[in-house]
């Protein structure tokens, strides 16, 4: 028992368990002050308890209350299906058993635990969070306490893969709303204990070693107690009862221990300093019980039936504090990897000194038995390299073709370090002038190429291509020249059955290639790291080190281990051999990480039995006490496919402004990493993580707000198993099967120097929730000097279903490298602003702009090649793979922007780098700039787009348009060159537009830049787009003319593909004009007569910075004669003969029968209406008829369906004309301030009576055009109040 401490005494006696091993396992932690009448109370409702308790004992056992308890309980294995609908269970345990478990003052009662960690509540009780790890059940559906009809419904119709499609909508965390602030009620968090108060500041004189432990209870630390842990020999402890820590527990530096335990419960204070060298604190967790923790204090989120369920192998913090600052303040956790070096070791006796047989190719028979051609011809020629003869490969069709020879593979050995010398040089082969290299292609120079060619066990053959790039040299045409390449052996090189290749190929198809004195010695293996003074001052030998991925590949990160530090030298000698990274002194800015792994205190967890992907977890319940988590390693936690648990999780903690995790080691985590949910301020600083499945550092209910992830390192994040996804039982789509390193649903929060390097997936993923959600639209709190590298999908990524922030999102030295896929994908966004920064090394595209508006790069470079990574894999194996360095999107996110509010994408003194295909190793359609072609609902360019000082390096294509011309048929493309100081795209760099050919007829000085694009220097344009009616004529084709009438340019309309019967969308003419007055009109593009689109409203897009541009002023359109025959009669379609052309739904369905109509005609049938009132068939006049003055006849057949009892026929037979169908007309103005249409609608006519419920009725009235009709944009004419109708006969007549 614990020493007599002067600390105030607990007013209760332990109680001892009862030993049935059936029985679950219950602990009282709390200190309760009982006075007075509720004392008498508490002891008279624990004598009713124990009656009833006694009388259910005879018979199923039942969920009774559970007030003020604290209990951690075996899973009885109940099925969901045992619980009624009123939340009450109805089931037994297997075995039948029930425990009572006392308590002073405390009702006895039995405690049923439900089906693994799901707790069923008692009608009326909603869902809890902490249960569910969801949100409130009445949030889930409801705000405020009505229905929240603001919300869009998302359907996953699409694969949630990016494999194949990165713009498909993947699988979302949608279909639930936010739920409200954190303090809801009194009792949402876990207090702390009163007992505790003054237990900082009071002496430690309990020992550890002097307590029993007692095989059939918890271990406890009581409330008010503090122990210290004195022992120091490294021995272990076992608790297999679980360790309650109501008091406080106290490692100093001393300790050295290990404690197993079934479940830690942190109530009190949990205190670890940093252990002395050589100790160490392990916790070991084990178990597979699922528990719960139940609180004895009134008002407590756990105190109800079911408390909180923890689920097995828990380190739960309830209500206490873990102050644990166990790594030195000056010890990085990960740093820069500064240099490498290697020992020398000599080539084995049995093998030569040089490996490669007839090297100086003097011997022409031995030549030609050990060296082979690759597609292509070898022979030995004359001079070589101070010798007399040479090897010669020419008929090179392409890159890869060349002269190679099999190697004694006896000689190799995995990791270790090999260079190949040899004197090079190239000519051409039909003019046989000598062929220059570049350092900067890579391609276009000699290389090494290693062929591994092995026999699978089905006799077919496995290859393997590792390609290996000259250090840079220079260049000297027509001599020879030096060639050095230095690579290591990989393990896939090695095989038992494996023929082993080296071979020297290099420079275009028609390049002849000449080597001699050629060679390939062992160098050594690198084993050495040189740090910083800090890390080589704490990382010791059996440090257990990562060091990041070098290629493109997540896989390739490397995890060793530390023989010796030589401090002084600032040098790491590692056990084994290792490839060779790229360090810091060979590129600051590709160089990888190395983090250590190892911290002196451990949370380790055991496996399951039956699953080895069930370990423990970390978490912070409800708790808002400061905690300090620094210097922890965290091994074996989370639980796949179980909600809640993962390896540290910050769960419902509200404001924390306090707490700091720092400094700490998940790894071999089964589910997730850092997991913040329902908790503000939480400083996550200098954190590793490592091999973590599913999303890693996570932000998970869009709630979270205004915590700072601060330089954390993530290696290694793998995707989790679909059938592991905690979907169902989140009640949302999950998509941690394409994990995150940084999963971030709620941008207000901070984000400084953090790296994701290297993981399945993705990198940075923003996901915020539905795009008319309150996230949709939630500034960025910080984003500064991050990274990512070594990703196999979208590196960064802001993804369906769209973040919109209000405010400019400011991402400053934003650095994507080394990917495999994208680089930088933005999908469904707006107002993101890209400060510097660096993007270079990824797969098919380095940014890709896909319906995102205001998108500015300011600084950024953008690099093709940087000669630190291979070409991408799919490149070498088709060099007709095109990559691409940016993106651009002609058309709008915001298609309702009728403003000019909105523009594309803007670079701003954006440097593009090794863009060519010759430099990038990739296809001759390799581009600096591309429009894209994927998602364009609405085939026209009309976003604009502003250039100021690109500079582009080296001889690559500028910009491909043809692509999107060629697919989806865009062809008028106008692009803003604001400035042009590097000459980009003019040798005398004057700022100009980019366009497509079609407008070259307005201005002077074009030039093709390709066959679909023009470079026009100079030129000042304006886009206009002019919006008409969808459900007009295709045949209609807009004339555009100068003021002179010289120059003449007709405009096909485009509308949304599928989308000409939706009132809601418009068809879009799109022009771009110079300064000048320009007249605009319509015409029959057969016969060429006058004809109107029933509307036509021009909408000027954001103006360009050239202050000579199209001002509203000089646009007009032109009317045909208002008098004209065709406006006699308005509705042009309205006996439906044919079809139901012109004629536009809202809501509902429209579509033609023909012989619905009256006598058995044609007619319109409205179906699926939902709600009469607002959804309609409608049709749009035409506005160029329109005379204030004119007197129209209206006329209409109607008849409707029944459907049911409540039919509206029955209300207007019923209750009259006030609620039978009716005419109307809108009207509709486009207010150029804001944007939207001022609307004003008017009565036609009104159902004539008697109503017949049977056929048809008649809708009629006269109608005479006022002014404000005659004057507005557009006019809308809909019968509405109809439901499900048959409409025929419809007529709008001019009454002479």
């Amino acid at each position: 028992m614990i020493d007599d401490v002067e600390q105030p005494s607990p007013i209760y006696e332990e109680k001892p368990l009862l030993s049935a091993s059936s029985a679950p396992r219950r602990w009282q932690t709390r200190t309760l002050l009982l006075t007075g009448v509720f004392f008498l109370v508490a002891v008279v409702s624990a004598c009713a308890f124990l009656i009833v308790d006694a009388i259910n004992a005879q018979d199923s056992p039942t969920n009774a209350s559970t007030k003020n308890n604290f209990a951690l309980n075996k899973d009885n294995d109940y099925d969901r299906e045992d619980y009624d609908e009123t939340g009450t269970e109805s089931g037994v345990a297997d075995d039948g058993s029930k425990t009572l478990t006392q308590g002073v003052g405390i009702s006895d009662k039995l405690n049923v635990i439900g089906h693994e960690d799901l707790t069923i509540l008692p009608a009326g009780v909603g869902y809890d969070p902490v249960n569910t790890d969801v949100e409130n059940e009445q949030e889930l559906f409801d705000i405020n306490g009505k229905e929240n009809e603001d919300e869009l419904s998302f359907s996953d119709e699409t694969s949630s893969s990016f494999d194949t499609d990165p713009e498909q909508e993947p699988n979302s965390n949608l279909n639930y709303t936010v739920p409200n602030e954190f303090n809801r009620d009194p009792g949402f968090f876990i207090e702390p204990l009163h007992c505790n108060e003054h237990l900082g500041s009071a002496p430690c004189t309990n020992h550890l070693s002097s307590m029993s432990v007692h095989s059939d209870e918890p271990f406890e630390i009581e409330c008010g107690h503090c122990v210290v842990v004195d022992i120091d020999d490294g021995s272990t402890l076992d608790f297999p009862n679980g360790l309650l820590i109501s008091g406080k527990l106290y490692f100093p530096p001393t300790a050295n221990i290990v404690i197993r335990t079934t479940a830690v419960f942190v109530a009190g204070l949990l205190k670890i300093d940093i252990p002395a060298e050589n100790n160490q604190v392990k916790f070991v967790l084990y178990g597979e019980e699922e528990l719960e923790y139940i609180d004895s204090l009134p008002g407590s989120p756990c105190e109800r039936e079911g408390g909180c369920p923890v689920g097995a192998k828990p380190v739960a913090v309830v209500g206490g504090q873990l102050d644990i600052q166990a790594y030195r303040e000056e010890c990085p956790s990960w740093e820069k990897l500064e240099e490498i070096s290697y020992f020398h070791v000599g080539t084995p006796a049995e093998c030569p000194d040089n490996i490669i047989a007839d090297a100086d190719f003097e011997s022409s028979e031995n030549t030609k038995r050990v060296w082979h051609h690759w597609n292509n011809t070898i022979k030995v020629v004359s001079p070589g390299y101070q010798s007399n003869t040479a090897i010669e490969a020419r008929d090179r069709s392409t890159w890869a073709d060349g002269m190679y020879q099999n190697l004694d593979m006896s000689c190799l050995k995995e990791r270790q370090l090999w260079k190949l010398a040899a004197k090079v040089k190239m000519y051409d082969q039909e003019t046989g002038e000598p062929i220059s290299c570049h350092n900067t292609n890579l391609r276009d120079c000699p290389m090494l190429r290693i062929h591994t060619m092995r026999n699978n066990p089905d006799q077919s053959r496995a290859h393997t291509f590792h390609e290996f790039y000259a250090e840079k040299f220079d260049w000297q045409m027509g001599e020879w020249n030096d060639l050095s390449v230095t690579f290591d052996i990989l393990p896939e090189m090695l095989s038992d059955t494996a023929l082993f290749r080296v071979m020297i190929v290099g420079g275009p198809a028609g390049v002849v290639l000449v080597v001699d004195d050629a060679e390939l010695k062992l160098i050594g293996a690198i084993n050495k790291l040189h740090v910083s003074a800090e890390a080589a001052a704490c990382w010791k030998d059996t440090t257990e080190l990562v060091i990041t991925s070098h290629t493109r590949d997540w896989k390739d990160r490397q995890h060793v281990v530390v023989d010796s530090v030589d401090e002084s030298r600032k040098v790491i000698t590692l056990t084994d051999g290792i490839r060779k990274p790229i360090t810091a002194g060979d590129s600051k800015e590709y160089g990888v990480e190395v983090a250590s792994l190892s911290r002196p205190v451990i949370f380790e967890a055991e496996s399951d039995a039956d699953d080895k992907f069930i370990g423990g977890h970390l978490i912070v319940l409800r708790t808002q006490q400061k905690q300090h988590i620094e210097g922890v390693e965290i091994r074996n936690f989370g639980q796949q496919g179980r909600l809640g648990r993962y390896s540290l999780h910050f769960h419902f903690c509200g404001d924390s402004s306090s707490s700091v995790v720092r400094k700490n080691v998940v790894r071999h985590s089964n589910q997730r990493g850092f997991v913040i949910h329902g908790t503000n301020n939480v400083t996550v600083e200098e954190n590793v993580a490592f091999d973590v499945f599913g999303h890693c550092y996570f932000l998970e209910d869009r709630i979270e707000e205004d915590n700072t992830f601060t330089r954390n390192l993530g290696i290694d994040i793998k995707n989790m198993p679909i059938d592991k996804l905690l979907s169902e039982k989140s009640h949302r789509t999950e998509t941690d099967d394409l994990a995150s390193t940084f999963w971030i649903s709620n941008p207000n929060n901070f984000f400084y120097g953090n790296i994701a390097a290297g993981g399945e997936s993705h990198g940075y993923w923003f996901e915020t929730g539905p795009s008319s959600g309150p996230l949709s639209e939630a500034n960025l709190g910080a984003f500064v000097d991050n990274e990512v590298h070594s990703s196999s999908k979208q590196a960064f990524t802001v993804y369906f279903p769209g973040w919109l922030p209000k405010e400019v999102a400011m991402f400053e030295n934003l650095k994507v490298y080394r990917n495999q896929a994208i680089g930088v994908f933005l999908h469904v966004t707006r107002n993101l602003y890209f400060s510097g920064g660096l993007i270079a090394d990824n797969g098919r595209v380095a940014i890709l702009n896909s319906r995102g508006d205001d998108v500015v790069f300011n600084g950024t470079v953008i690099v093709g090649n940087s000669g630190f990574t291979d070409p991408p894999s799919f490149c070498t194996a088709n060099p007709h793979v095109d990559i691409v360095g940016m993106q651009l999107d002609g058309t709008k996110l915001n298609e309702n922007d009728l403003i000019g509010q909105v523009t594309g994408t803007t670079l701003m003194d954006v440097e593009f780098r090794n863009w060519s295909a010759t430099a990038t190793g990739c296809g001759e359609g390799t581009t600096v700039m591309k429009m894209h072609a994927r998602q364009q609902f609405i085939p026209t360019f009309y976003n604009p787009q502003y250039f100021y000082n690109v500079l582009i390096d080296d001889d690559a294509e500028i910009l491909n348009t043809c692509y999107v011309q060629d697919t989806v048929g865009i062809d008028n493309a106008a692009i803003e060159v604001v400035s042009d100081d590097h000459a980009a795209f003019s040798p005398s760099a004057s700022p100009g537009f980019l366009v497509g050919p079609a407008y070259s007829s307005f201005l002077n000085g074009c030039s093709p830049i390709n066959e679909c694009l023009d470079w026009c220097p100079n030129a000042c344009l304006r886009i206009v787009r002019v919006l008409t009616n969808s459900a007009e004529s295709d045949d209609i084709e807009m004339v555009v003319r100068d003021g002179a009438g010289d120059n003449v340019v007709t405009i096909h309309r485009v509308i949304r593909e599928n989308d000409s019967m939706n009132v809601n969308f418009d068809a879009y003419y799109t022009v771009a004009l110079p300064a000048g007055t320009f007249e605009i009109s319509f015409q029959d593009i057969g016969t060429g007569a006058a004809i109107f689109p029933d509307y036509a409203i021009p909408i000027f897009e954001a103006a360009p910075e050239c202050s000579n541009h199209l001002v509203e002023d000089d646009l007009v359109i032109i009317l045909p004669d208002s008098a004209r025959e065709m406006c006699d009669e308005l509705v042009v379609n309205g006996d439906f003969a044919s079809n139901i052309d012109g004629w536009q739904q809202q809501y509902n369905t429209i579509q033609w029968n023909p012989t619905i109509g009256v006598g058995g005609s044609g007619g319109l049938q409205v179906t699926n209406t939902n709600n009469p009132l607002y959804d309609f068939a409608t049709y749009w006049l035409d506005k160029s008829c329109m005379r204030a003055g004119d007197r129209f006849e209206f006329h209409a057949e109607y008849k409707q369906a029944a459907t049911g009892e409540t039919t509206t026929n029955r209300l207007c037979q019923g209750e009259g004309v006030s609620i039978c169908p009716k005419a109307e007309l809108t009207s509709m103005t486009l207010n150029r301030e804001t944007g939207a249409y001022d609307s004003t609608s008017h009565g036609l006519g009104s159902t004539r009576l008697p109503y017949d419920a049977v056929g048809f009725n008649v809708i009629a009235g006269v109608w005479t055009v006022s002014d404000e009709q005659a004057a507005a944009d557009k006019l809308r004419f809909l019968i509405h109040g109809m439901g499900d109708t048959t409409l025929d006969n419809v007529s709008i007549k001019r009454l002479m």
